[in-house]
Protein backbone atom coordinates (compact mmCIF):
# COMPACT_ATOMS: atom_id res chain seq x y z
CA UNK A 1 0.00 0.00 0.00
CA UNK A 2 1.42 3.38 -1.02
CA UNK A 3 2.12 5.99 1.65
CA UNK A 4 -0.02 9.09 1.07
CA UNK A 5 2.18 11.30 3.23
CA UNK A 6 5.25 13.13 2.02
CA UNK A 7 7.17 14.65 4.91
CA UNK A 8 9.94 17.23 4.58
CA UNK A 9 12.04 17.41 7.74
CA UNK A 10 14.14 20.55 7.49
CA UNK A 11 15.69 23.14 9.76
CA UNK A 12 15.28 26.91 9.53
CA UNK A 13 16.83 28.50 6.46
CA UNK A 14 17.19 25.19 4.61
CA UNK A 15 14.75 26.07 1.81
CA UNK A 16 11.41 24.73 3.06
CA UNK A 17 9.41 27.43 1.26
CA UNK A 18 11.19 26.67 -2.02
CA UNK A 19 10.48 22.95 -1.66
CA UNK A 20 6.83 23.47 -0.74
CA UNK A 21 6.36 25.94 -3.60
CA UNK A 22 7.80 23.41 -6.04
CA UNK A 23 5.55 20.64 -4.65
CA UNK A 24 2.49 22.89 -5.01
CA UNK A 25 3.44 23.88 -8.55
CA UNK A 26 3.87 20.23 -9.55
CA UNK A 27 0.33 19.48 -8.34
CA UNK A 28 -1.32 22.30 -10.26
CA UNK A 29 0.85 21.98 -13.39
CA UNK A 30 0.59 18.22 -13.84
CA UNK A 31 -0.32 17.36 -17.46
CA UNK A 32 -3.84 16.03 -16.80
CA UNK A 33 -4.71 18.38 -13.95
CA UNK A 34 -7.50 20.91 -14.43
CA UNK A 35 -8.33 23.53 -11.82
CA UNK A 36 -6.22 21.50 -9.38
CA UNK A 37 -5.58 24.60 -7.25
CA UNK A 38 -9.31 24.67 -6.39
CA UNK A 39 -8.98 21.23 -4.78
CA UNK A 40 -5.91 22.01 -2.68
CA UNK A 41 -5.98 23.35 0.86
CA UNK A 42 -2.60 24.65 2.03
CA UNK A 43 -2.28 25.56 5.71
CA UNK A 44 0.49 27.36 7.54
CA UNK A 45 0.93 29.17 10.84
CA UNK A 46 1.21 32.91 10.17
CA UNK A 47 -0.19 35.50 7.78
CA UNK A 48 3.37 36.32 6.79
CA UNK A 49 3.94 32.72 5.69
CA UNK A 50 0.63 32.72 3.78
CA UNK A 51 1.56 35.86 1.87
CA UNK A 52 5.03 34.52 1.14
CA UNK A 53 3.69 31.23 -0.23
CA UNK A 54 1.08 32.94 -2.42
CA UNK A 55 3.64 35.40 -3.73
CA UNK A 56 6.16 32.65 -4.49
CA UNK A 57 3.58 30.54 -6.36
CA UNK A 58 2.13 33.41 -8.42
CA UNK A 59 5.56 34.83 -9.19
CA UNK A 60 6.80 31.41 -10.29
CA UNK A 61 3.77 30.92 -12.56
CA UNK A 62 4.30 34.38 -14.05
CA UNK A 63 7.98 33.62 -14.68
CA UNK A 64 7.20 30.17 -16.11
CA UNK A 65 4.80 31.77 -18.60
CA UNK A 66 7.30 34.46 -19.66
CA UNK A 67 9.56 34.51 -22.68
CA UNK A 68 12.44 34.54 -22.05
CA UNK A 69 12.36 32.73 -18.70
CA UNK A 70 13.72 35.01 -15.93
CA UNK A 71 17.00 33.71 -14.54
CA UNK A 72 15.67 33.71 -10.95
CA UNK A 73 13.21 30.91 -11.83
CA UNK A 74 15.43 28.76 -14.03
CA UNK A 75 16.24 26.24 -11.29
CA UNK A 76 12.68 25.60 -10.12
CA UNK A 77 11.38 25.62 -13.73
CA UNK A 78 13.83 22.89 -14.74
CA UNK A 79 13.02 20.80 -11.64
CA UNK A 80 9.27 21.01 -12.25
CA UNK A 81 9.68 20.21 -15.96
CA UNK A 82 11.85 17.18 -15.16
CA UNK A 83 9.58 15.86 -12.38
CA UNK A 84 6.43 16.25 -14.53
CA UNK A 85 8.15 15.01 -17.70
CA UNK A 86 7.09 18.13 -19.61
CA UNK A 87 8.91 19.99 -22.36
CA UNK A 88 9.80 23.64 -21.59
CA UNK A 89 7.24 24.76 -24.17
CA UNK A 90 4.44 22.62 -22.70
CA UNK A 91 5.25 23.79 -19.16
CA UNK A 92 5.21 27.41 -20.30
CA UNK A 93 1.77 27.06 -21.85
CA UNK A 94 0.41 25.16 -18.86
CA UNK A 95 1.75 27.80 -16.45
CA UNK A 96 0.11 30.60 -18.45
CA UNK A 97 -3.24 28.80 -18.46
CA UNK A 98 -3.14 28.01 -14.72
CA UNK A 99 -2.11 31.56 -13.84
CA UNK A 100 -5.11 32.94 -15.73
CA UNK A 101 -7.41 30.44 -13.99
CA UNK A 102 -6.15 31.46 -10.55
CA UNK A 103 -6.44 35.18 -11.25
CA UNK A 104 -10.03 34.76 -12.47
CA UNK A 105 -10.99 32.43 -9.60
CA UNK A 106 -8.83 33.82 -6.82
CA UNK A 107 -11.24 32.82 -4.05
CA UNK A 108 -10.41 29.18 -4.79
CA UNK A 109 -6.68 29.79 -4.38
CA UNK A 110 -6.79 28.51 -0.82
CA UNK A 111 -3.64 29.14 1.19
CA UNK A 112 -4.57 30.03 4.73
CA UNK A 113 -3.46 30.07 8.33
CA UNK A 114 -4.70 27.24 10.53
CA UNK A 115 -6.59 29.76 12.70
CA UNK A 116 -8.37 31.31 9.72
CA UNK A 117 -9.37 27.89 8.40
CA UNK A 118 -10.68 26.88 11.83
CA UNK A 119 -12.60 30.15 12.05
CA UNK A 120 -14.36 29.42 8.77
CA UNK A 121 -15.11 25.89 9.91
CA UNK A 122 -16.58 27.06 13.22
CA UNK A 123 -18.54 29.87 11.56
CA UNK A 124 -20.11 27.33 9.20
CA UNK A 125 -21.15 25.03 12.04
CA UNK A 126 -21.90 27.71 14.65
CA UNK A 127 -25.45 26.41 15.18
CA UNK A 128 -24.29 22.82 15.69
CA UNK A 129 -21.66 24.03 18.16
CA UNK A 130 -24.31 26.06 20.02
CA UNK A 131 -22.54 29.36 19.32
CA UNK A 132 -24.27 32.68 18.64
CA UNK A 133 -24.39 33.25 14.87
CA UNK A 134 -22.94 36.73 15.28
CA UNK A 135 -20.07 35.73 17.57
CA UNK A 136 -16.97 37.90 17.33
CA UNK A 137 -13.54 36.33 17.23
CA UNK A 138 -11.19 37.82 19.79
CA UNK A 139 -7.63 37.50 18.56
CA UNK A 140 -5.91 39.28 21.43
CA UNK A 141 -6.10 36.94 24.42
CA UNK A 142 -4.10 39.43 26.51
CA UNK A 143 -6.89 42.02 26.30
CA UNK A 144 -9.48 39.47 27.40
CA UNK A 145 -7.26 38.29 30.22
CA UNK A 146 -6.50 41.80 31.44
CA UNK A 147 -10.18 42.73 31.59
CA UNK A 148 -11.07 39.46 33.35
CA UNK A 149 -8.32 40.00 35.94
CA UNK A 150 -9.46 43.59 36.52
CA UNK A 151 -13.02 42.41 37.08
CA UNK A 152 -11.76 39.83 39.55
CA UNK A 153 -9.72 42.41 41.48
CA UNK A 154 -12.78 44.66 41.64
CA UNK A 155 -14.51 41.99 43.73
CA UNK A 156 -11.81 41.99 46.42
CA UNK A 157 -13.40 43.44 49.53
CA UNK A 158 -16.89 42.57 48.31
CA UNK A 159 -16.59 38.77 48.12
CA UNK A 160 -15.30 37.55 51.49
CA UNK A 161 -14.12 34.12 50.29
CA UNK A 162 -12.29 35.57 47.28
CA UNK A 163 -10.77 38.27 49.48
CA UNK A 164 -9.44 35.63 51.87
CA UNK A 165 -7.87 33.69 49.00
CA UNK A 166 -6.28 36.84 47.58
CA UNK A 167 -4.85 37.89 50.95
CA UNK A 168 -3.43 34.40 51.54
CA UNK A 169 -1.86 34.41 48.08
CA UNK A 170 -0.34 37.88 48.66
CA UNK A 171 1.06 36.87 52.07
CA UNK A 172 2.58 33.72 50.60
CA UNK A 173 4.31 35.78 47.91
CA UNK A 174 5.64 38.19 50.50
CA UNK A 175 6.95 35.33 52.65
CA UNK A 176 8.79 33.94 49.62
CA UNK A 177 10.17 37.41 48.87
CA UNK A 178 8.47 37.53 45.47
CA UNK A 179 6.77 40.34 43.56
CA UNK A 180 3.84 41.94 45.37
CA UNK A 181 2.09 42.83 42.07
CA UNK A 182 -1.00 40.59 42.20
CA UNK A 183 -2.27 41.78 38.82
CA UNK A 184 0.96 40.68 37.12
CA UNK A 185 0.85 37.22 38.72
CA UNK A 186 -2.84 36.73 37.99
CA UNK A 187 -2.27 37.49 34.30
CA UNK A 188 0.62 35.03 34.21
CA UNK A 189 -1.53 32.32 35.78
CA UNK A 190 -4.48 33.19 33.56
CA UNK A 191 -2.31 32.63 30.51
CA UNK A 192 -2.70 28.89 31.14
CA UNK A 193 -6.35 29.25 30.12
CA UNK A 194 -5.26 29.94 26.54
CA UNK A 195 -2.65 27.16 26.40
CA UNK A 196 -3.87 24.04 24.57
CA UNK A 197 -1.51 21.80 26.54
CA UNK A 198 -3.50 22.49 29.73
CA UNK A 199 -7.03 22.22 28.26
CA UNK A 200 -8.02 18.92 29.86
CA UNK A 201 -6.62 19.76 33.29
CA UNK A 202 -8.24 23.20 33.38
CA UNK A 203 -11.56 21.85 32.07
CA UNK A 204 -11.85 19.92 35.33
CA UNK A 205 -11.89 23.20 37.27
CA UNK A 206 -14.91 24.68 35.49
CA UNK A 207 -17.51 23.13 37.80
CA UNK A 208 -15.60 23.96 40.98
CA UNK A 209 -16.34 26.85 43.31
CA UNK A 210 -13.87 28.67 45.53
CA UNK A 211 -15.52 27.00 48.54
CA UNK A 212 -14.69 23.58 47.04
CA UNK A 213 -11.01 24.49 47.06
CA UNK A 214 -11.27 25.75 50.63
CA UNK A 215 -12.67 22.40 51.78
CA UNK A 216 -9.99 20.52 49.88
CA UNK A 217 -7.35 22.72 51.46
CA UNK A 218 -8.54 21.78 54.94
CA UNK A 219 -8.55 18.09 54.01
CA UNK A 220 -5.01 18.32 52.65
CA UNK A 221 -3.90 20.15 55.78
CA UNK A 222 -5.20 17.28 57.91
CA UNK A 223 -3.57 14.63 55.68
CA UNK A 224 -0.23 16.43 55.77
CA UNK A 225 -0.35 16.62 59.57
CA UNK A 226 -1.28 12.92 59.75
CA UNK A 227 1.51 11.93 57.34
CA UNK A 228 4.04 13.97 59.34
CA UNK A 229 2.96 12.31 62.58
CA UNK A 230 3.25 8.83 61.08
CA UNK A 231 6.78 9.60 59.85
CA UNK A 232 7.76 10.78 63.33
CA UNK A 233 6.41 7.60 64.93
CA UNK A 234 8.23 5.33 62.47
CA UNK A 235 11.49 7.25 63.00
CA UNK A 236 11.10 7.02 66.79
CA UNK A 237 10.44 3.27 66.60
CA UNK A 238 13.63 2.75 64.55
CA UNK A 239 15.64 4.86 66.99
CA UNK A 240 14.22 2.68 69.81
CA UNK A 241 15.41 -0.47 67.99
CA UNK A 242 18.91 1.02 67.73
CA UNK A 243 18.86 2.05 71.38
CA UNK A 244 17.61 -1.37 72.58
CA UNK A 245 20.53 -2.91 70.75
CA UNK A 246 22.88 -0.79 72.87
CA UNK A 247 24.20 1.08 69.83
CA UNK A 248 25.42 4.69 69.61
CA UNK A 249 25.24 7.27 66.85
CA UNK A 250 28.99 6.89 66.30
CA UNK A 251 28.56 3.15 65.64
CA UNK A 252 27.10 4.03 62.23
CA UNK A 253 29.11 5.43 59.31
CA UNK A 254 29.24 9.20 59.84
CA UNK A 255 26.26 8.80 62.17
CA UNK A 256 24.09 9.11 59.05
CA UNK A 257 21.20 6.82 59.98
CA UNK A 258 20.61 7.99 63.58
CA UNK A 259 20.90 11.64 62.53
CA UNK A 260 18.47 11.03 59.65
CA UNK A 261 15.95 9.41 61.97
CA UNK A 262 16.42 12.08 64.63
CA UNK A 263 15.58 14.88 62.16
CA UNK A 264 12.42 13.10 61.00
CA UNK A 265 11.31 12.49 64.59
CA UNK A 266 11.57 16.24 65.21
CA UNK A 267 9.73 17.18 62.03
CA UNK A 268 12.82 18.59 60.32
CA UNK A 269 13.50 18.36 56.55
CA UNK A 270 15.88 15.60 55.39
CA UNK A 271 17.86 14.84 52.25
CA UNK A 272 16.35 11.71 50.69
CA UNK A 273 18.81 11.65 47.77
CA UNK A 274 21.82 10.65 49.92
CA UNK A 275 23.63 7.66 48.40
CA UNK A 276 23.82 5.75 51.69
CA UNK A 277 20.00 5.57 51.76
CA UNK A 278 19.71 3.81 48.41
CA UNK A 279 22.59 1.43 49.17
CA UNK A 280 21.77 0.71 52.83
CA UNK A 281 20.74 -2.89 52.14
CA UNK A 282 23.82 -3.73 50.04
CA UNK A 283 26.58 -1.99 51.99
CA UNK A 284 27.73 -2.20 55.60
CA UNK A 285 26.28 0.80 57.49
CA UNK A 286 29.19 0.86 59.96
CA UNK A 287 32.91 1.78 59.79
CA UNK A 288 35.33 -1.09 59.26
CA UNK A 289 37.17 -0.03 62.42
CA UNK A 290 34.24 -0.97 64.68
CA UNK A 291 34.43 -4.03 66.90
CA UNK A 292 32.97 -7.31 65.70
CA UNK A 293 30.35 -7.26 68.46
CA UNK A 294 29.13 -3.84 67.28
CA UNK A 295 29.02 -5.03 63.68
CA UNK A 296 27.07 -8.12 64.69
CA UNK A 297 24.60 -6.03 66.68
CA UNK A 298 23.91 -3.79 63.67
CA UNK A 299 23.69 -6.76 61.28
CA UNK A 300 21.00 -8.31 63.51
CA UNK A 301 18.68 -5.34 63.04
CA UNK A 302 19.82 -4.29 59.54
CA UNK A 303 16.89 -5.95 57.74
CA UNK A 304 14.39 -4.27 60.06
CA UNK A 305 16.12 -0.91 59.65
CA UNK A 306 16.17 -1.31 55.86
CA UNK A 307 12.44 -2.06 55.78
CA UNK A 308 11.79 0.97 57.98
CA UNK A 309 13.90 3.24 55.73
CA UNK A 310 11.93 2.13 52.66
CA UNK A 311 8.70 3.00 54.45
CA UNK A 312 10.05 6.40 55.46
CA UNK A 313 11.18 7.25 51.94
CA UNK A 314 7.75 6.38 50.53
CA UNK A 315 6.06 8.32 53.32
CA UNK A 316 8.25 11.39 52.72
CA UNK A 317 7.46 11.27 48.98
CA UNK A 318 3.74 11.11 49.78
CA UNK A 319 4.03 14.01 52.22
CA UNK A 320 5.88 16.13 49.65
CA UNK A 321 3.18 15.46 47.06
CA UNK A 322 0.50 16.51 49.54
CA UNK A 323 2.44 19.67 50.44
CA UNK A 324 2.94 20.49 46.77
CA UNK A 325 -0.80 20.07 46.13
CA UNK A 326 -1.55 22.28 49.14
CA UNK A 327 0.80 25.03 47.92
CA UNK A 328 -0.80 25.01 44.47
CA UNK A 329 -4.39 25.15 45.65
CA UNK A 330 -4.23 28.94 46.06
CA UNK A 331 -3.15 29.54 42.44
CA UNK A 332 -5.69 26.95 41.24
CA UNK A 333 -8.45 28.78 43.08
CA UNK A 334 -7.45 32.01 41.38
CA UNK A 335 -7.15 30.37 37.92
CA UNK A 336 -10.64 29.00 38.46
CA UNK A 337 -11.91 32.46 39.42
CA UNK A 338 -10.27 34.05 36.37
CA UNK A 339 -11.78 31.33 34.17
CA UNK A 340 -15.25 32.20 35.49
CA UNK A 341 -14.71 35.92 34.82
CA UNK A 342 -13.43 35.17 31.32
CA UNK A 343 -16.43 32.97 30.53
CA UNK A 344 -18.85 35.63 31.82
CA UNK A 345 -17.15 38.33 29.76
CA UNK A 346 -17.20 36.27 26.55
CA UNK A 347 -20.86 35.29 26.97
CA UNK A 348 -21.88 38.88 27.69
CA UNK A 349 -20.21 40.23 24.54
CA UNK A 350 -20.55 37.18 22.26
CA UNK A 351 -16.77 36.85 22.15
CA UNK A 352 -15.03 33.66 21.09
CA UNK A 353 -11.29 33.59 21.89
CA UNK A 354 -9.28 32.19 19.01
CA UNK A 355 -7.71 29.74 21.49
CA UNK A 356 -11.15 28.05 21.78
CA UNK A 357 -11.25 27.02 18.11
CA UNK A 358 -9.30 23.79 18.36
CA UNK A 359 -11.13 22.75 21.53
CA UNK A 360 -14.53 23.21 19.88
CA UNK A 361 -13.53 21.37 16.71
CA UNK A 362 -11.96 18.50 18.66
CA UNK A 363 -15.06 18.13 20.86
CA UNK A 364 -17.33 18.09 17.79
CA UNK A 365 -15.17 15.55 15.92
CA UNK A 366 -14.94 13.25 18.93
CA UNK A 367 -18.71 12.80 18.77
CA UNK A 368 -18.62 11.65 15.13
CA UNK A 369 -18.04 8.06 14.06
CA UNK A 370 -16.28 9.37 10.95
CA UNK A 371 -14.84 12.91 11.45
Amino acid sequence: MANNFLIYNASAGSGKTYTLTRAYLELILAPKSSFAFARILALTFTNKAVNEMKERILLSLEDFASQPLPKRSESIFNEVATNLNLTPDDLQKKADAVLQQILHNFAFFEISTIDKFNHRLIRTFAKDLKLPQNFEVQLDSNLLLEESVNQLLDQVGKDSVLTEVMVAFALEKISEDKSWDLSFDLKNMGGLLFNEHHNEAIAGLKQKKISDFTRLKEQLKERIASASEQLKQVALSLLKIIEDQGLLTTDFSRGSLPNFLSKISRGLPVDTSAQWLTSFEEKDPYPKSKSQSTKDAIDQIKSELSHGIDGLLKGIATQKNLENAYRNLGPLQLINAIQFQLKTLCEKRDFLPISEFNKLIKAALNEQSVP
